[in-house]
């Protein structure tokens, strides 16, 4: 039998016949609605009138509605969210996602309080980008729409006030256009507060609608675990016990992140609760608050992906998921994925596989390869016909959320084009614009598929407000979360924040708002637990500080479901191998055996998986940038100069002009103070290269910037050699690769091969007969490699030799064709070499450093 989650008191149920209950969310206000059709079931009660429960926002939208009911001709329409992100993104065209969704986080928080664009110059003088922006969107919706958070100030200007009396329910914040609607509402109706027993209670200020709890001193149980994941499990199976041991108990799981890790939590729950079915199952076990973007979900993520196939570009790996997604008929790209054309790039498009593609539907789609601007409206039915022609979502392979994902994505593609839409929507966009609106949009719109009532709820930290539990697990809640960092509003100043009133403004007030919702869960719970990671990326945690009076306890073992009850103890078992390579030729380059050299699951994670280092952003150009520089600027000297004769007549005006040039080439605006800098710097570097060049023995340069391919087994692996010099007194080949950082040629010559580089090299060329680094660095420049006797360059430090030059060849290839060989196989074991960790960005997925302490502790 359901339980309630709030209690509805006879007072309540009596006052609830003539007046409107107001709460500060849509769950609160759902549990009060299935909380009085219960009362009136138990009552005996055969019939009842809909009682009038709604949000807040829902109450002003519905107040609203009303009025354009009446009289349409005199009160515009209210915007909805897409039509807003339409004109926000047509202000800016090419605007990143996030940059979009920063705008309306503070757009709609300068229109809730009132605050005008120009209003945030007085507060920072750098807000010239936000200011224009939301100058011209308001300029662009005057005359046309209204915005939700303006409708309180609208109903206040015209004094449309409510036609019953209110009740509020857990109100934690009013903004002032809010409060000075219920001020008005207090000299025209009565206006009451829930207090914890659900009795209301008649205000005569404003203020007394918050809700503030008191500080609380109920005993809690606080757990620590090792990760999030056993967190969640561990919530889980104490919820699964207690639904078990007493059907009819409320319970409560609190997740901070649950807007972020939905799939996640989804999933880790519902396989718990559901004993070992899929989390998606259609069982009402547990009821979870919220959901996850249109855009994550996975049929979308298919869709896209074939988008992306015909209008943009996807790698290998990328047309491998969309093959293999399900939600398609035959695409026929299996013949490409079985074996990769040579002649195809690395990323591809439908227009260049017409020729390798079967004949199918996706061949078809080639003369449908739509390049024309048309209006947003129109891309957004394009984009649907092209998908149904390629049978998606395959509707007899998928499950239930995915279908109910699909119907929601249908409505967004084919919603009707109105013809009071603004301009932006009648604006014609590329189809580049219209696909990252489209993502925008998406990762806008929730998707939570429908669910049944039940006696578990997974929630957010607001969405518990109000709601009582006989058990209450909060999730999360270390030092770094509870109470969390204050990050503000982009856009928005702080002083500005602090100045109108805006809630959560700073740590202060955060610290403020956890301690309130902290005291609230200990009033809303019968027995409430609350947990912590003591680890996240690697970095150990404590517990919140707010936690300081709770005592310590450790995670109870889980005892094994009936299910599991028939199973073997689990024995450790390390599989140090993916899947190997299938397909017939396969491509990398010196990297991908350089990775192998210094940990195979290295170059596992970043060559096959496709885990690459995160790009990170900088205002200046970072050390790799400036090694490119250098690189360029090379480059355009020695096309030049190609002889040490012509290299000693080099002046420093033919120095400076190759750096200007090579700088010129960046994609950034760089401040001149910075590119003097940047040019003195660099001139003095070369200089000091030049000197070493024009001490060598005679020599021409050969080749600058070529490619080269060579085939170590199934791998073809291309180089790109910067230089390649011919020593005039053997007549040899000698390979030059320039560097920025510190090198070493050490062990170049012992086995296993730790450094691959310069003996791929040694490859490319059957005149080769040595290669080196020419390490250019302010520390002091150094020219170091290894050669045959007769190819030395001059001016060079040597590594001996031990073998002849042809024995130490035949050396490294097979060094090489064994890592080639290894890499093929699927040998992924962590097994890095000295200092291979130093800069790696895999230590939180290969675990190493964690795995060195559990074997110290031992």
């Amino acid at each position: 039998m359901l339980s309630p989650f709030v209690n509805i008191s006879p007072v309540l149920a009596s006052s609830l016949a003539d007046s409107t209950l107001l709460t500060a969310n849509e769950r609160l206000a759902r549990e009060h609605r299935r909380a009085y059709a219960l009362y009136r079931k138990a009552l005996g009660d055969p019939s009842w009138k809909t009682p009038d429960i709604v949000s807040l926002r829902s109450f002003f939208l519905r107040a609203y509605g009303q009025l354009q009911l009446d009289d349409p001709s005199a009160h515009l329409p209210v915007i909805d969210q897409a039509t807003l992100i339409n004109y926000i993104c047509g202000l800016r065209p090419g605007t990143s996602s996030h940059l979009v969704s920063n705008f309306l986080s503070a757009f709609e928080t300068i229109t809730a309080y009132g605050i005008l664009p120009e209003d945030l110059e007085a507060f920072h003088t750098s807000s010239h980008f936000f200011v224009d922006w939301a100058k011209g969107l308001k300029a662009e919706l005057e005359g046309n729409f209204v915005l939700p958070g303006e409708i309180p100030r609208y109903l206040v200007a015209r004094r449309i006030l409510p036609e019953t009396d209110l009740i509020t329910a857990t109100l934690e914040h009013l903004t002032p256009a809010e409060a000075s609607y219920f001020a008005q509402a207090i000299t025209h109706r009565a206006v009451s507060r829930l207090d914890s027993n659900g009795r209301p209670h008649q205000v005569a200020h404003v203020h007394d609608l918050l809700d503030q709890p008191a500080e609380a001193k109920t005993a809690i149980a606080v757990q620590a675990a090792p990760t999030f994941q056993s967190e969640l499990t561990a919530a889980a199976n104490w919820a699964r016990q207690l639904a078990e041991a007493h059907p009819q108990r409320r319970i409560g799981i609190v997740v901070p992140s649950l807007a972020q890790d939905h799939a996640l939590v989804s999933h880790i729950i519902g396989s718990v609760l559901n004993k070992g079915r899929s989390s998606s199952s259609d069982a009402a076990y547990f009821d979870i608050s919220g959901g996850e973007p249109l855009a994550a979900t996975a049929v979308w993520q298919a869709a896209r992906l074939l988008l992306k196939l015909i209008y943009e570009r996807v790698s290998q790996a990328e047309l491998l998921r969309l093959a293999t997604s399900g939600f398609f008929g035959e695409l026929g790209l299996d013949n490409i994925l079985k074996r990769w054309p040579a002649s195809l790039r690395p990323e591809v498009n439908v227009v260049d596989l017409r020729n390798v593609l079967q004949p199918g539907r996706l061949l078809e789609l080639v003369a449908q390869h739509a390049t024309t601007a048309r209006s947003f409206a129109m891309w957004l039915r394009h984009f649907a016909d092209i998908l149904a022609q390629c049978g998606w979502p395959n509707t007899n392979t998928i499950g239930s959320r995915q279908y109910q994902a699909h119907q929601a994505l249908i409505e967004t593609l084919c919603e009707p084009v109105l013809s009071a839409v603004s301009a932006a929507n009648e604006r014609t966009l590329t189809v580049r614009e219209a696909l990252q609106r489209l993502d925008i949009r998406l990762e806008r719109q929730v998707f939570a598929p429908e669910r049944e009532p039940a006696n578990l709820l997974v929630l957010g930290t607001l969405e518990a407000n109000g709601l009582e539990f006989d058990h209450l697990w909060v999730c999360s809640l270390d030092e770094e979360n509870f109470p969390s960092r204050n990050t503000g509003i982009p856009f928005l100043p702080r002083n500005l924040l602090r100045a109108h009133g805006i809630p959560r403004a700073d740590q202060a007030a955060e610290l403020a708002f956890s301690l309130r919702l902290f005291w609230r869960w200990q009033q809303q719970a019968k027995e409430l637990r609350v947990s912590y990671c003591r680890k996240s990326d690697s970095a150990e945690r404590g517990r919140s500080p707010v936690l300081a009076s709770g005592d310590e306890i450790a995670l109870n073992p889980v005892t094994p479901p009936s299910w599991r009850s028939a199973q073997k103890p689990l024995e450790p078992y390390s599989d140090n191998f993916g899947l190997p390579l299938t397909l017939a030729h396969s491509r990398g380059g010196v990297a991908l055996l350089q990775d192998q050299a210094a940990c195979p699951f290295r170059a596992y994670a970043i060559h096959r998986l496709g885990i690459d280092r995160p790009e990170q952003s900088f205002d200046l150009p970072d050390a790799l940038t400036r090694g490119i520089v250098l690189h360029d600027a090379l480059y355009a000297l020695f096309t030049t100069a190609r002889t040490r004769a012509e290299i000693f007549e080099l002046e420093v005006g033919d120095i400076q002009n190759a750096i200007r040039q090579a700088l010129n080439k960046l994609k950034q605006t760089l401040p001149h103070h910075f590119q003097a800098y940047e040019i003195e710097r660099l001139t003095q570097l070369i200089t000091s290269w030049l000197d070493i060049e024009t001490l060598r023995d005679e020599f021409e340069i050969h080749a600058l910037e070529s490619s080269y391919e060579i085939q170590f087994g199934q791998l073809a692996i291309t180089v790109r050699a910067d230089r390649i010099d011919r020593v005039a007194r053997s007549g040899r080949l000698i390979v030059i690769d320039y560097k920025t950082g510190n090198v070493t040629t050490s062990n170049l010559t012992e086995k296993p091969l730790v450094k691959p580089q310069l003996p791929v090299y040694s490859l490319v060329d059957p005149e080769v007969h040595g290669a080196f680094y020419a390490s250019i660095r302010a520390e002091g420049n150094r020219f170091t490699g290894i050669s045959a006797a007769e190819s030395e360059p001059g001016n060079a430090r040597q590594l001996k030799l031990t073998q002849s030059w042809s024995d130490q060849i035949s050396s490294w290839r097979e060094e090489l064709e064994r890592l080639a060989e290894e890499f093929a196989d699927g040998n992924a074991i962590v097994a890095p070499t000295t200092k291979a960790c130093d800069y790696c960005h895999l230590d939180a997925f290969c675990r190493i450093f964690e795995q060195s302490n559990e074997r110290t502790d031992r």
